[in-house]
């Protein structure tokens, strides 16, 4: 008993600690698809694609981030494909000054994609990176912008520019 006590107060103690780390955000940008096509040549089209995510940011250089996106729906010779991923990555920040940091992810994700015409899903974890740079408009709200890279998938290729914000805890 007295230890289960010795940890709940070591808990509390050290929650503010760990709460200084805490940021979650969103944001919006543009997704690029491209598709290797069956003769040798590459179709491409552009998208509207979403995020939410949530991190921790251990020290001023390294953290971990987890988010799920939409990364877009698009129609190609007919077939009507939805993409999304859920990823988890490890963050490497740059601190340039007190408000401005660039940032790079390393990381993996469960990408998904449904095609209505064929009532099919298809999913597989593959690895996305990217980089990006924030700039801390108040203590704890912060904008962001952000180019990541999906690995290519069964001849599909996802690439996303994104902006958004998120906030320190």
């Amino acid at each position: 008993m007295k230890f289960i006590a010795m940890l709940a107060l070591t808990a509390a103690v050290s929650m503010p600690a760990f709460a200084g780390g805490f940021y979650a955000g969103g944001d919006l940008g543009r997704t690029k698809i491209e598709v290797d096509a069956s003769n040798g040549t590459t179709a491409s089209a552009n998208t509207t694609s979403g995020s939410i995510f949530g991190g921790y940011q251990f020290n001023r250089y390294v953290g971990v981030e987890i988010g799920v996106r939409a990364l877009g729906k698009e129609t190609f010779m007919g077939d009507t494909v939805h993409a999304s991923a859920v990823q988890a990555s490890l963050m490497a920040w740059l601190p340039l000054s007190n408000d401005f940091d660039l940032f790079g992810r390393v990381g993996v994700a469960r990408r998904e994609l449904s095609d209505d015409n064929y009532n099919s899903r298809q999913s597989k974890t593959k690895a996305v990176y990217g980089l990006g740079a924030r700039y801390a408009v108040t203590q704890g709200l912060g904008i962001r912008g952000e180019y990541d890279q999906y690995d290519k998938w069964d001849g599909v290729t996802f690439s996303v520019w994104s902006l958004g914000a998120d906030y320190r805890f």
